[in-house]
């Protein structure tokens, strides 16, 4: 039982270490807490619903969802965000704003989407694997691999190339940068 409980742990905590992750690195550069953030990734996971619900492949509906989720994170910033620093604007006027654009987004998805909660069907589901008592899926074990893959490739670009040093830079001192 204890090894299934540090299973199941180890699969969300990675989850939310993506989060985490994302959160950090808008902090680290933009110095913003952007509450939108979340909103984002249940507008994503809507749009994957939406479009699958309506006949496309989960896989494509998948990939259209991540390029509609980008372009509604650019768009927020391009037409929110950056006007504001380009005044000169209080922290606190992004950190409003982009709690103003959070409502927004869940508030548009109650009205189009309803409020219950929505299932996907599960096309990772390869079978499961018996480690004694403890039962893992592959869904878990892709999900693992997936998010610890995407940490070591976000640890690699910020550390390892130039852009990563450039994101330092900004984050360290905008006006140097």
């Amino acid at each position: 039982m204890l090894l299934q409980q540090f299973i199941n742990g180890i699969t969300i905590g990675s989850t939310y270490a993506l989060v985490a992750i994302g959160f950090t690195m808008i902090f680290g550069v933009l110095e913003l807490t952007n509450f939108s953030n979340s909103s984002l990734y249940m507008f994503g996971a809507y749009v994957t619903w939406l479009l699958y619900g309506v006949g496309i492949n989960f896989f494509v509906a998948f990939a259209l969802s991540i390029a509609l989720t980008g372009l509604l994170g650019f768009s927020i910033d391009r037409f929110a965000l950056r006007l504001l620093r380009k005044r000169h604007a209080p922290k606190l006027s992004g950190l409003i704003t982009t709690l103003g654009m959070s409502m927004v987004i869940d508030n548009a998805i109650m009205v189009f989407c309803g409020t219950d909660s929505k299932s996907f069907e599960n096309h990772l589901d390869f079978g499961k694997v018996y480690i004694g008592n403890a039962i893992i899926s592959w869904t878990q074990i892709i999900i693992l691999i997936v998010g610890f893959s995407l940490m070591i490739a976000l640890s690699i670009l910020v550390y390892r190339t130039k852009i990563g040093k450039a994101m330092t830079a900004i984050a360290q001192n905008q006006d140097a940068a």
